[in-house]
């Protein structure tokens, strides 16, 4: 079961680093706020969270309890810039997970203080969507995607292969958890890898991928994933 693992995000997101009540619902949430004020840079995580809601109205399930598998992007101070529910589970998703409304469907995007417009979705979505956030040409990109089994390309190539064809930036980062079959992160400019990584072991690994990225405006910026 998924349960213990699921967080409740409060219903004013903007909340300070410290939070009692953030860090008894939402420990994930507080942790990741408080680290991006600490390290004073932009994070992204990715996971997964709970909505109460009365069974049987409108469309809510008999548990009371509707599941997202969610993306939230917080500024260099804390503060909360943008929240996506993905779009289109997949697999085991399907009996549990809620997709998002029709009011994330392409992606949400968000504007840094450096000035970049980033897209954000995740994972399954990249099939769907061909812009990935509105008016944004970069774009973060959770994922926990399978090499094997599926009618679809590998991790890293469906994300080459995204960016090429939609010509954006693309900061992806695979879970990774189940070794070689969910491994496959890179940062991609325009369908080319400066920096990517698969894990061809059995074993579960990660690693944090540095490159320069040239921003779809001309700019550049340092990528740290």
């Amino acid at each position: 079961t998924v349960g213990p693992l699921l967080e409740v995000i409060p219903p004013n997101v903007k909340v300070p680093c410290g939070d009692h009540a953030t860090a008894v619902s939402a420990p994930c949430v507080a942790r990741v706020l408080c680290l991006a004020k600490e390290l004073e840079m932009v994070l992204v995580v990715n996971l997964l969270t709970k909505e109460d809601c009365m069974a049987g109205q409108d469309a809510c399930p008999t548990d009371g309890m509707r599941v997202f598998n969610r993306a939230l992007a917080f500024a260099e101070d804390g503060s909360f810039l943008s929240l996506y529910h993905k779009r289109h589970p997949y697999g085991d998703e399907l009996d549990f997970i809620d997709a998002g409304n029709s009011s994330y469907r392409g992606g949400v995007s968000f504007t840094t203080s450096f000035r970049v417009k980033f897209g954000m979705f995740i994972c399954f979505d990249m099939v769907f969507f061909t812009d990935g956030g509105p008016e944004a040409h970069e774009i973060v990109y959770p994922t926990d995607w399978v090499n094997y089994g599926i009618p679809f390309a590998s991790a890293r190539r469906a994300q080459q292969e995204w960016s090429a064809l939609h010509q954006k930036n693309v900061l992806a980062a695979n879970y990774g958890g189940f070794a070689k079959n969910s491994s496959g992160s890179g940062i991609w400019h325009n369908g080319r890898a400066l920096e990517s990584f698969f894990n061809p072991t059995e074993n579960p690994q990660s690693k944090l991928l540095i490159a320069d990225v040239p921003i779809n405006n001309g700019a550049e910026a340092s990528i740290f994933m």
